[in-house]
């Protein structure tokens, strides 16, 4: 972890940043303000003097050029002046009059006068003040001009020196005064932080933290004291709640594993029940549908017209009956027969469904389309078969009058599973049997033939393989039936 991220250091770090800031702002601040100031009391005193001189320098100037002595003893009063570079006395076009500078090599006058609308002028450069004042002596016009050595940037350089001294010296006393109070303040906090990590990472309410530091830090460390008491209490209170449950979820754990097991036998039980039932009623319908038909063929001349028909009513009422157990034995055989899961090729297993299902599809010119490749699955081929080839036999079933079955089949891959389509342009499904159409013996129309048990088969298939089934209709628009595989199955 950074070190700056823990609140102490964050706290001291901003004492000290606060107090340098705010003592560099003020000393940028005051020494910006008396260069300034300095600045314009150096120009002022200049050209107070260059007001002087020019008084003092108008009498020798009015005499012309046999008192030019005089003029230059009066400018050689600058002599004891080190900052005064030169002074000239000059006439209003330029031309020198008097003059002093204390470099005889190296000196410089000025290029163009000022305007003689004013009577001073001042500029700097190079760090040298110039001064001009204009005067006017028995109707001569001249000028007293003087350059200086500026002492602003010295000025400066001891103004930010003292600055930095000064933020320098604070940054010492904020980093001073920032322990003091890490040390009053800081380190409580971070007890009191710690204390609160470890009570979170062990879940130990037992834990308490010293009360120390001023008395809101030990006002806070009580109070937190007093939040860790009741937090104990209640996690104890939970706790016993907790065992208590869980002591009741085990029991009812047990209560419902034993009614599963006892569940579970029962629905074997029924099943085999329903498939020795069904198989063992297989001969008595035999025999009665078999002796029906002999008592029909021995006694056709004597039997007269009723008695013909209510013996074709038994032989009718005798097939449709060992429809039903067959069916039923195939419903049953779906749940009791040893799942065999193994790769299946979906386009191979369609050609096998509609090869079974090849004369029905040549007599209604039905119309079967799939993709040329489809996806290997693992699945029981045998009920994977009887679930297509329920579904296509009801797509073929349930057709139109007026035009041949077209039955599209798609599969698509989802993450966890295998979805299936199939579509029809049929009859279609009105919604009121949604709820009830793949339960078993559930027919929707008596105007076809059929015991109502396929769809429920389908659905067993297919909730034996992890998915689910359901379908989309329309009345007169067809139907479109989903159901999906487990791919992991």
């Amino acid at each position: 972890m950074p070190i700056i991220s823990s609140i102490k250091n964050k706290l001291l770090l901003l004492q000290i940043l606060t107090a340098v800031f705010s003592i560099f702002l003020c000393g940028s601040l005051l020494t910006v303000s008396y260069y300034r100031m300095f600045g314009q009391s150096e120009q002022q005193n200049l050209e107070t003097i260059a007001q002087v001189m020019s008084n003092n320098v108008q009498v020798p100037f009015s005499f012309g050029e046999a008192y030019i002595n005089e003029a230059e003893k009066t400018l050689k009063a600058f002599q004891s002046d080190t900052s005064v570079l030169s002074a000239y006395v000059l006439y209003q076009n330029g031309a020198v009059f008097a003059a002093f500078h204390k470099d005889t090599t190296r000196y410089s006058l000025p290029r163009t006068m000022p305007d003689s609308s004013k009577t001073l002028y001042s500029y700097i450069k190079n760090d040298t003040l110039h001064t001009f004042c204009y005067f006017t002596v028995d109707s001569i016009h001249g000028y007293f001009y003087i350059q200086k050595k500026s002492a602003q940037n010295k000025v400066l350089l001891n103004l930010v020196a003292t600055t930095l001294i000064v933020v320098l010296i604070s940054l010492v006393l904020g980093i001073v005064s920032a322990l003091f109070l890490q040390q009053a303040i800081s380190t409580p906090i971070s007890s009191l932080i710690d204390t609160m990590q470890n009570v979170a990472k062990q879940q130990d309410y037992a834990t308490r933290v010293t009360e120390s530091g001023d008395i809101e830090l030990r006002t806070l460390s009580q109070v937190f004291n007093d939040m860790l008491l009741q937090v104990e209490k209640r996690d104890a209170s939970l706790q016993e709640i907790k065992h208590q449950l869980e002591e009741r979820v085990e029991e009812r754990t047990k209560e419902l594993q034993d009614k599963t097991q006892a569940l579970q036998l029962s629905n074997n039980e029924l099943q085999q029940f329903a498939y020795i039932a069904s198989h063992d009623m297989q001969e008595p319908l035999r025999i009665i549908g078999s002796f029906s038909q002999i008592l029909a063929k021995r006694y056709q001349n004597t039997l007269d017209n009723e008695m013909k028909e209510y013996i074709l009513f038994i032989v009718d009422a005798v097939g449709r009956m060992q429809t039903l157990i067959k069916d039923l034995l195939s419903f049953s055989r779906v749940g009791t027969a040893k799942m065999q899961v193994k790769p299946i090729v979906l386009s191979n297993l369609l050609l096998k469904c509609t090869s079974n299902l090849r004369f029905a599809i040549e007599e209604c010119n039905a119309q079967i389309n799939y993709a040329d490749t489809l996806p290997v699955i693992n699945a029981d081929e045998t009920k994977t078969l009887q679930l297509f080839q329920n579904l296509l036999s009801n797509a073929i079933k349930f057709r139109k009058d007026t035009i041949a079955p077209i039955i599209n089949i798609s599969v698509q891959e989802e993450p966890t599973e295998w979805l299936f389509t199939i579509s029809d342009n049929g009859i279609g499904i009105e919604k009121d049997y949604s709820e009830k159409i793949f339960m078993i013996f559930q027919r929707l129309s008596t105007a076809y033939s059929g015991t109502g048990i396929g769809l429920a088969i389908c659905k067993k298939v297919v909730e034996l393989h992890g998915g689910r089934i359901w379908f989309e209709s329309e009345k007169d628009k067809g139907s479109t039936f989903y159901f999906t595989y487990k791919k992991d199955f």
